[in-house]
């Protein structure tokens, strides 16, 4: 009997990901809500909330309303419903937190957050307070989707007092704040988060938040400081998100003073975030005495140079020969490199000039790979 309810369910979803038919006759819906009203298998009342849910008419909201206790279609009935514009819709499933318990008023709430439906918030916050912890977590981050004055206020009173879930649903309230324009109250909520006794992840996610709105580089580099390389790692992500001349120039000045494992990380945040000056920077770090160093320098001096200037810089990489994965990279990026015959230019000069014949070979490569038609003369004296 289980394995054939199992197979019934499988088959349910396989149906529910096909694509339907197009109707849009009142008919149809009502014939989908017969359907439900009838001694229908789960596979097709499965399918006739999905599509009750695609046609989107409040006519079949009722139907759908009647399954939100039901162990197997609730699912697919609070799906069906989260797809219907109609005020009906939402007015169902408020109701509905009177009529269910456990996960299924669980499920309940979650839609009603994904409808971020302002009415249901008195509700919510009542049921955020609920014994059970999966009813109360649903009803915080249910709030924290609403994001409505009424419902934040309630997630930071959650927050305040260690309610667990209260953190996630700061952050989902943060990030529909910001969405909205609304900076300083998303600001707030990161704030709140960052400074409660709350996750480790749930605290990096609020800096990460709280770098990013905020767009300031003072408080960007002052998380790049950070004794915990977690918190460092947050704000070296968060550079890409708001890369600008200034930015770049304080990842500069941090540079020079920072550690090896921090260097390698702000050098590699150079090639999203560098300005006229980051090639010379990032050039000076190719004569390290730390081959991760350079070898996060020469990953990233493509990027942040070019024409005859980088083709000299590589060139004297491949001429160190301080590793074999460091020259083969230069070379390989001298044979991909842009510039054309001003590039080529330069190669030929640097084969003239070269008197080692380790050297002269390499050239010789990157030449052949580069294809340079001027090189032909010289590869055969």
């Amino acid at each position: 009997m289980k394995k054939q309810t199992l197979l019934t369910l499988c088959l349910s979803c396989f149906c529910l990901a096909l694509p339907g038919p197009t109707f849009g006759a009142r008919e149809t819906t009502q014939e989908l809500v017969a359907v439900l009203q009838s001694d229908a298998g789960l596979e097709d009342k499965a399918i006739a909330c999905r599509k009750l849910g695609e046609f989107g008419a409040k006519e079949g909201v009722p139907a759908l309303a009647s399954l939100l206790d039901d162990e197997v279609l609730a699912t697919y009935a609070r799906a069906g419903l989260e797809r219907i514009p109609d005020p009906s819709a939402s007015a169902a499933l408020r109701s509905a937190l009177e009529t269910t318990e456990g996960v299924l008023l669980a499920g309940v709430i979650d839609s009603l957050g994904v409808l971020r439906d302002e009415k249901a918030v008195p509700a919510l916050g009542e049921l955020a307070g609920h014994d059970d912890a999966v009813v109360s977590e649903a009803a915080l981050r249910a709030l924290g989707r609403v994001a409505s004055p009424e419902a934040i206020q309630i997630v930071e009173t959650a927050l305040a007092s260690g309610k667990e879930g209260a953190a996630a649903a700061a952050l989902l309230a943060a990030e529909r704040q910001r969405a909205q324009g609304h900076e300083d109250v998303a600001i707030g909520l990161y704030d709140a988060v960052r400074s409660a006794d709350v996750s480790r992840p749930a605290r990096l996610g609020a800096t990460g938040g709280a770098i990013v709105t905020r767009n300031s580089v003072p408080f960007l580099v002052e998380q790049l400081k950070s004794d915990d390389a977690a918190t460092r790692a947050v704000a070296l992500t968060a550079v890409r998100e708001m890369p600008s001349a200034e930015l770049a120039d304080a990842l500069h000045t941090e540079l020079a003073s920072a550690g090896p494992d921090l260097k390698v990380q702000l050098i590699t945040a150079l090639k999203d975030c560098h300005n006229e000056d980051s090639f010379q920077v990032v050039r000076a770090q190719l004569a390290g005495d730390t081959q991760t160093i350079r070898m996060a320098a020469l990953d990233v001096v493509s990027t942040v140079g070019s024409g005859p200037e980088l083709a000299t810089t590589l060139l004297d990489v491949v001429r160190d020969r301080r590793s074999s994965m460091e020259r083969q990279t230069a070379m390989d990026l001298l044979t991909r490199m842009e510039g054309g015959a001003e590039v080529d230019q330069v190669i030929l000069d640097r084969l003239r000039a070269s008197e080692a014949v380790d050297a002269r070979i390499d050239v010789i490569d990157i030449l052949g790979d580069r294809r340079a038609p001027g090189a032909v003369g010289d590869l055969l004296e």
